[in-house]
């Protein structure tokens, strides 16, 4: 665990990473108003300020990437003062929670909403989140970032060698080393709150960029830009340094991270040679590096499976689906081969599962018009192992799930499970049922 000096730090126990500027560097006067009410002259046009932008806040549900921005720039320049509000609404919610503990946040009274406990969640959680947007436009004027000073280029033939160099910039920076691995979610929103003032910051990743992963089904037939769901991760927290490798090993005892740095492209094509190992110390490491798909468990999926993981994912389902079009309708073709191409079958009935499954009855119906002898002949099918889709929600939500799906096209088939899969055909089978496993072919 990380320990800060700090007393507003020390009491925000939750958060001991939050904080805006070393204790030393703020005034009495500024500590002291941290602590004071905010005056109702001082609160008026903050809460206007805040007003608006909540409006737009709920406008990005619509479009999330400008007005959440435009959001976030409006409210940060105002947002300091009213730190006291947020303990106040956190404050409100633990007290009701404590006296009546089965009831939560957003409670029901008289069969309407209690108006305070939702004041109190609303107020506690904005303005929790612009505080720490607000760190992160301060961190601007703070300075840019540095060159990572510790990391010491190893022999490709030694990859868990780790050179013992120094540079005067390390030694002349005093602040704990955080080493942060991957920029997932969970990285991408420690990046975006860690005081990089107070710690610095080294985020390795083979992917320098943060991706909004429940667009992915949207991307996959072209709905949405691939750039419009992805962030920089050195625009995320520009005094973090980012190392773009893939980590190896890590030496607890030396406290290093070997880092294999990623090859360029222009190395692949000219077969240059490896870029070779890094070491990069750390005081800190954060470990957020996700998971992988398990495509190994099924025979034959990993060798003729398509995943929805990444932006890559994404572009090779766009371009496997616009081939089997132009496949289906070359002169020649059977109709049951046709049938076989516009065959896609989902295996999952997840969140990605059931939007991709919904994002492909949309593309197959505008294809429709552009190609019209096929319009009917492309098929969906979607197979889930268990007795409802969306296992993480509320029973109406997955009765209204199968049915919306179904009245869209989409064949459903709950409790069944694949249990091979070839070259253009998948095995499936009922569970618990004796009978034998059914072929299905699919493009």
């Amino acid at each position: 665990p990380v320990t800060l000096k700090d007393p507003e730090a020390a009491r925000c126990a939750d958060l001991p990473l939050r904080t805006t500027a070393p204790e030393a560097r703020r005034s009495p006067a500024r500590r002291k108003l941290r602590e004071m009410a905010v005056p109702l002259n001082v609160a008026l046009p903050r809460v206007l300020i805040l007003l608006f932008a909540g409006s737009l806040r709920s406008a990005s549900a619509f479009a999330p990437a400008a007005p959440a921005a435009l959001s976030r720039m409006a409210s940060t320049a105002f947002l300091s003062p009213l730190r006291p509000a947020t303990r106040w609404a956190a404050a409100a919610t633990v007290g009701r929670k404590q006296r009546d503990p089965a009831r939560t946040g957003l409670e029901m009274k008289g069969g309407g909403l209690d108006i305070a406990s939702v004041a109190a969640v609303v107020v506690g959680r904005t303005l929790d989140t612009l505080g720490d947007l607000a760190m992160h436009v301060g961190r601007v004027s703070s300075g840019q970032a540095q060159d990572v000073g510790s990391m010491s280029v190893a022999s490709s033939n030694t990859p868990w060698e780790v050179v013992d160099a120094e540079s005067e910039e390390e030694d002349s920076d005093p602040r704990p080393r955080i080493v942060v691995l991957g920029t997932g979610w969970a990285a991408h929103a420690f990046v975006k709150v860690v005081d990089a003032t107070r710690f610095r910051v080294v985020v390795v990743s083979p992917r320098n960029h943060f991706l909004f992963t429940p667009m992915l089904p949207s991307a996959a037939v072209g709905t949405v830009e691939y750039r419009s769901m992805s962030e920089a991760i050195r625009s995320s927290n520009p005094l973090l340094e980012y190392v773009e490798g893939e980590a190896t090993g890590v030496d607890p005892t030396a406290q290093t991270v070997q880092v294999k740095l990623q090859a360029l492209s222009r190395d692949e094509k000219t077969g240059a040679a490896s870029p070779g190992t890094v070491s990069v110390k750390y005081s800190h490491l954060v470990v957020a590096c996700g998971c992988r798909v398990a495509d190994g468990i099924v025979p034959g999926a990993r060798e003729h499976c398509l995943r929805l993981k990444d932006c890559d994912d994404a572009r090779a389902i766009r371009e496997r689906v616009g081939q089997v079009y132009e496949q289906a309708s070359r002169p020649g073709t059977s109709k049951a081969e046709q049938e076989r191409l516009l065959t896609w079958v989902i295996v999952g009935g997840g969140p990605t599962g059931v939007e991709i499954a919904g994002e492909l009855s949309d593309f197959v119906r505008d294809m429709g018009v552009l190609f019209p002898k096929l319009k009917d002949v492309a098929k969906i099918l979607l197979i889930h192992g268990g007795d409802a889709l969306l296992p993480q929600f509320e029973d109406p939500l997955r009765v209204e799930a199968v049915k919306r799906l179904r009245e869209m096209g989409v064949d459903v088939r709950l409790n069944s499970r694949v249990g091979k899969v070839g070259e253009k055909t998948i095995e499936v089978s009922v569970k618990g049922s004796s009978e034998p496993a059914t072929p299905v072919a699919y493009g």
